[in-house]
């Protein structure tokens, strides 16, 4: 939008119009969370199990698992202050995680087409990768940082 801006073919007012949009709908992100029925945190794991955020209303099973995982993870006792730094802790997430989807039946969306499918076993195994890098993102100052202060605080 840029370049055609710099090349003349937009005006100011288009250019304007299309920061507005861009603005609104910031906006309307920083506060999905809520027309979800989701924490911040929970709302994080329910974009990652979804494969994605443009979900206006939530799935209940995912919602579910997303809870759980929020609820699994918080009060697992290898999260500590440094658990990023420990394979063991590192490891015992990802087990956490793995587990709780079993529990949960969870099937993760099928691959976007790029070629080169993935089998049941490799696609929990990306959807548990995926959910363990969420949450080395959400906690990896646990206990000491809150959560909810860090999810939306470059928006």
């Amino acid at each position: 939008m840029l370049l055609r801006y710099k090349n003349r073919q937009l005006s100011s007012a288009e250019v304007i119009d299309e920061l507005v949009k861009l603005a609104k709908s910031l906006r309307e992100a920083r506060y999905r969370h809520e027309r979800l029925g989701l924490s911040e945190e929970e709302s994080a794991f329910y974009d990652a199990l979804a494969g994605g955020a443009e979900h206006i209303q939530a799935d209940p099973e995912l919602a579910a698992i997303a809870k759980d995982l929020v609820d699994t993870i918080r009060n697992c006792d290898k999260l500590r202050v440094d658990w990023t730094d420990h394979a063991s802790s590192q490891a015992a997430v990802r087990r956490t995680i793995k587990r709780l989807l079993r529990k949960h039946d969870y099937t993760p969306p099928a691959p976007k087409p790029h070629g080169g499918g993935h089998g049941d076993a490799h696609s929990l195994d990306y959807a548990a990768n995926v959910l363990y890098e969420q949450a080395r993102q959400l906690y990896r100052y646990w206990p000491e940082v809150d959560v909810g202060d860090k999810l939306f605080a470059e928006l």
